[in-house]
C-alpha cells in the first residue's frame, strides 16, 4: 500500500490552508484576519499552524506572502487512498460494499457504480475513478464543516462582543511629543523590559506628563515573532529634554486608527485584537501601519488587572 501521510493534513489543518487556496497569495497579515474570523484563532495559533505546514512542504511564507506548494485536490486524493488504505485493507469490493450498506443511493448513483463494472478488473482506473468520487464528497463534507465552523465563530464572537462590550471606533491622535525607547525584547511578555529603562533614565528629569498622557507600545514587526520582538514604548510629556542613552525625545506624528477599549486582565488582548481587525476589514479599512497598544490604567497605576484599561489600535485608511 502507497503511503499517503505527507499529504494528510488534520481537520484544522485543512481549513487553514483552505483560506490560503481561496485567497492565494495573500499577506501573512490578511491570514491571521482571516483565520481569526473564520476559524477563531489567535495570531500566535495562526503562525505556529503557518510554520508547520512550511515546513511540512504545503505552504511557504516568502518575504510575508503565504501562497500553497501543493493543490487542493492532491490533499483530498491523498485522503480518500488513504482511507480505502486504512479502513477497507486496499481493497476497493469491500469500500464499495460498505458503501452501498451505509445508505439509499440514487439513481444516477446506481447507474455510476454500474458503469465502472465494465473496469472492475483495471485496478487503476477503477482507483482513479472512486478516489476522485470520494474526493468530492470529502471537499463537500469539508465545505460544510467549514461553513458551520464560520457560524459558530461568528455567534461565538457576537457573545463575546455583547459580553465583553467590545466596540470599535475610528479615532485621531494628534501629533505628541514623546519620550521613546525602541527595544528588541526577548518575547511579547517581556515588555516591561522597555519600560523600566524609559523610568530608569527619565528618573532623574522633571518630566511633566501631558494631559491626556498616552503610554503606548507599538509593535514594529510586521508579522508575529516568537522571539527577538522589536517594539517601541512611548509617554507623552509636555517640554523638551535631552535624550539619554536609551530614550528619545520625538514628535510622532497624528494617526488615524481603528481602536477598542477593552477593561480587565490582558488575557483578552487575543480576542480583542481579532476583533478589531476582523471590524477593519468588513468595513472597507486597510492597515496604514503597525498595530499599538495604549494603556490607559496600567500596572503602573494598579496591581488589580480587573482594573487594567487598555486600547487596541489599528492604524487605518479606507481601501
Amino acid at each position: 500500500m502507497l503511503n499517503h501521510e505527507p499529504l494528510r493534513l488534520a481537520d484544522g489543518e485543512y481549513r487553514f490552508a483552505c483560506l490560503v487556496w481561496d485567497n492565494e497569495p495573500l499577506p501573512s497579515g490578511q491570514l491571521v484576519t482571516l483565520a481569526a474570523a473564520a476559524l477563531g484563532w489567535k495570531k500566535s495559533t495562526t503562525y505556529t499552524v503557518l510554520k508547520k505546514l512550511c515546513e511540512r512542504g504545503v505552504l511557504q511564507n516568502s518575504d510575508g506572502q503565504v501562497t500553497s506548494l501543493i493543490r487542493r485536490e492532491d490533499v483530498q486524493q491523498a485522503e480518500s487512498a488513504a482511507v480505502v488504505d486504512k479502513t477497507f485493507g486496499g481493497s476497493l469490493p469491500r469500500f464499495v460494499a460498505a458503501f452501498l450498506n451505509s445508505k439509499p443511493i440514487s439513481e444516477a448513483e446506481a447507474a455510476e457504480i454500474r458503469a465502472l463494472l465494465p473496469v472492475y478488473n483495471d485496478s487503476a482506473q477503477l482507483d482513479a475513478h472512486l478516489a476522485a468520487r470520494q474526493a468530492a464528497l470529502l471537499a463537500e463534507q469539508a465545505q460544510l464543516t467549514h461553513q458551520l465552523r464560520l457560524l459558530d465563530t461568528a455567534r461565538e464572537r457576537l457573545r463575546k462582543e455583547a459580553d465583553m462590550n467590545y466596540n470599535v471606533t475610528i479615532k485621531t491622535l494628534p501629533a505628541r511629543y514623546a519620550a521613546c525607547v525602541r527595544m528588541t525584547i526577548p518575547c511579547y511578555e517581556a515588555e516591561g523590559m522597555v519600560w523600566d529603562v524609559l523610568c530608569r533614565e527619565t528618573d532623574h528629569m522633571p518630566l511633566v506628563p501631558d494631559d491626556p498622557c498616552y503610554c503606548s507600545v507599538t509593535f514594529l514587526d510586521e508579522e508575529y515573532k516568537e522571539r527577538d520582538v522589536l517594539i517601541e514604548a512611548s509617554k507623552t510629556v509636555r517640554g523638551r529634554y535631552p535624550d539619554t542613552e536609551h530614550v528619545r525625545f520625538r514628535t510622532l506624528p497624528p494617526v488615524t486608527y481603528a481602536g477598542c477599549v477593552f477593561r480587565g486582565s490582558y488575557a483578552q488582548i487575543s480576542d480583542v485584537i481579532a476583533a478589531v481587525a476582523a471590524w477593519v476589514t468588513a468595513n472597507g479599512y486597510e492597515s496604514a501601519g503597525p498595530m499599538f497598544d495604549i494603556y490607559h490604567v496600567s500596572p503602573h497605576e494598579t496591581q488589580n488587572p480587573d482594573e487594567f484599561v487598555t486600547e487596541v489600535c489599528f492604524p487605518v485608511r479606507e481601501a
